[in-house]
C-alpha cells in the first residue's frame, strides 16, 4: 500500500472518526467535502494525541510521545508528511485551506499539562482545560479563531464527552472532573463513594444544560455549517438529559442515543 495514498488517508481517518464520534457522527453528514474532512482529520489527530497523554508509565515517555507526534505534524505543514493517514491528510488540507497553527500550538501546550498533572485540582482547572480544548477544536475546524459563543459551545461538548467517558476515566484515574469534586479514592462498592460519584454528575449536568441550550450557537457560525450545529446540539441535550437520570449509572453504561433518534434528529437539523 502506498502510505502517501490521500484517498486512503481521507477514508481512514474517516472511519476513526466515525467510531470517534459515535452520536455525533451523523453530523458529517450536514456537512462539505471540505469540511468533513477537516473535522475527521482533526478528530483523528486528537484522538491520537490525547492517546499518548492517557498512556501508563513515565511522565517523560509521554512527553516524548507528543513531541515526536507534534515534529511530525511540522513535517506535514511543510510538506513532508510522515506515512501515517492523518499527516498526509492534513498535508493534503493544507494545501486547499491553511490550518491554523496557532490552534495547533495551544492543542500541543494543553496535552503537555495533561500529561504531567493527571486530573483538574479544582472546578476553575476543570472549566479552563475544557475551554482551551474547546477553543482549539473549534479554531482548527473554523480555520479562525472562535468567537466567544462558539468557543463556550465546543467546551460544553468536551466537557459532556468527559461525563460520557466516565467510567473509562475514573478506572484510568484520568478523569476530567476535578478532585476536589471527585477524589481518586472511589468504590461503587461504598454507598458515600456512591453519593459522591452521582452528585459529581448531577452539579455538573446542572452547569453543562444552559450552556448546551444556548440558542446564540446557530448565528455564530457560518451558514454552511449551521445544519450540522443545530445536530450536535440537539444530541448533546439528549445525551445530557440521559446522563443525569442515568446518575451513577453511566459509569457502566454511558448513554447512547440510539439509530432512529440520531435519523429522526438528523431530518429535522438538515432544514431548521
Amino acid at each position: 500500500m502506498d502510505l502517501h495514498d490521500e484517498v486512503r488517508a481521507a477514508d481512514i481517518c474517516a472511519q476513526v472518526s466515525r467510531l470517534a464520534l459515535q452520536d455525533f457522527a451523523p453530523a458529517l453528514l450536514l456537512l462539505s467535502r471540505l469540511h468533513r474532512q477537516r473535522l475527521q482529520t482533526i478528530t483523528a489527530y486528537v484522538l491520537t494525541l490525547f492517546d499518548f497523554v492517557r498512556q501508563s508509565g513515565l511522565e517523560g515517555e509521554r512527553l516524548t510521545a507528543i513531541n515526536r507526534w507534534e515534529f511530525d505534524l511540522e513535517a506535514a505543514l511543510e510538506g513532508h508528511p510522515a506515512g501515517q493517514p492523518v499527516f498526509v491528510q492534513i498535508y493534503a488540507l493544507e494545501r486547499q485551506q491553511p490550518w491554523a497553527r496557532e490552534g495547533f500550538d495551544r492543542l500541543h501546550g494543553l496535552a503537555r499539562r495533561r500529561s504531567v498533572q493527571l486530573r483538574p485540582i479544582d472546578r476553575q482547572a476543570a472549566e479552563g482545560e475544557a475551554a482551551v480544548l474547546g477553543e482549539c477544536l473549534a479554531w482548527l475546524f473554523l480555520g479562525q479563531r472562535p468567537t466567544e459563543p462558539v468557543a463556550r459551545m465546543a467546551s460544553a461538548w468536551v466537557r459532556l464527552r468527559g461525563l460520557l467517558n466516565l467510567g473509562d476515566d475514573l478506572r484510568r484515574h484520568r478523569a476530567r472532573l476535578p478532585t476536589s469534586e471527585l477524589p481518586q479514592n472511589w468504590s461503587l462498592k461504598d454507598g458515600s463513594s456512591q453519593l459522591v460519584v452521582a452528585n459529581a454528575i448531577h452539579d455538573e449536568c446542572g452547569r453543562l444544560g444552559p450552556m448546551l441550550a444556548d440558542r446564540s450557537l446557530s448565528s455564530q457560525v457560518p451558514k454552511a455549517l449551521r445544519a450540522a450545529a443545530r445536530y450536535c446540539q440537539r444530541t448533546a441535550m439528549r445525551l445530557l438529559e440521559q446522563t443525569e437520570s442515568k446518575g451513577v449509572g453511566l459509569l457502566e453504561s454511558p448513554p447512547q442515543i440510539g439509530l432512529w433518534s440520531r435519523l429522526a434528529l438528523l431530518a429535522r437539523s438538515r432544514w431548521f
